[in-house]
């Protein structure tokens, strides 16, 4: 795995690509595309911030796609970022399940911080798995990374609780179109520091 040039906080993303997150990127009107289609045009928009102002070159990327499987990227540099596109593009439309293993491999043999976007409403289909990801939350918000939870439906739930709870940023949104506009203005924030 590469290192991140001069410290620059690499980005994953955890999305829950389950059938609560419809997704149908050809269908004309934009209202049959599914919440999930504004989920990867909030990628695209990130991704193509950090291009805008250099940063994009100099940094790793991961995606994390879970619905009845859980499908990861690993960390992977800039130039590899059209296969993470295929991941991201991979909609299961299954259960909700999301390996924890997943979560612990984001800072297995790292030495630089990073920033952790998930998406999801977190609807997971056993409280076991629930308190899986959580301790391995709780694991990752104790390095020097930032989790930052998209909870999505508007409303608190007993998972983005906990989640609050371990120090880590949670956001409560009614729709993808909140997650593509605050996690853009979170990388604008913190992105735009370092690239001056």
């Amino acid at each position: 795995m590469l290192e991140t040039a001069g410290g620059i906080p690499d980005i994953s993303f955890i999305f829950d690509t389950s059938s609560s997150e419809g997704f149908n990127p050809l269908a004309k009107d934009e209202k049959q595309k599914g919440s999930y289609d504004l989920a990867c045009l909030g990628f695209y928009s990130i991704v193509k911030y950090l291009e805008s102002i250099g940063l994009a070159p100099m940094m790793n990327f991961n995606v994390i796609n879970f619905s009845s499987f859980t499908k990861s990227s690993g960390w992977s540099p800039y130039s590899d970022l059209n296969r993470l596109k295929r991941l991201l593009f991979a909609h299961q439309n299954g259960a909700t399940f999301l390996d924890p293993v997943a979560i612990r491999k984001l800072t297995s043999g790292r030495k630089d911080s990073f920033i952790s976007f998930m998406l999801s409403d977190t609807g997971f289909n056993s409280e076991k798995n629930a308190e899986e990801i959580i301790k391995e939350i709780d694991l990752l918000s104790q390095s020097s990374s930032h989790f930052h939870l998209f909870q999505l439906g508007g409303l608190e739930t007993k998972f983005s609780n906990q989640v609050k709870r371990l120090g880590a940023g949670v956001d409560l949104i009614n729709s993808t179109e909140d997650f593509m506009n605050l996690s853009l203005k979170f990388t604008q924030n913190l992105y735009g520091e370092i690239a001056k």
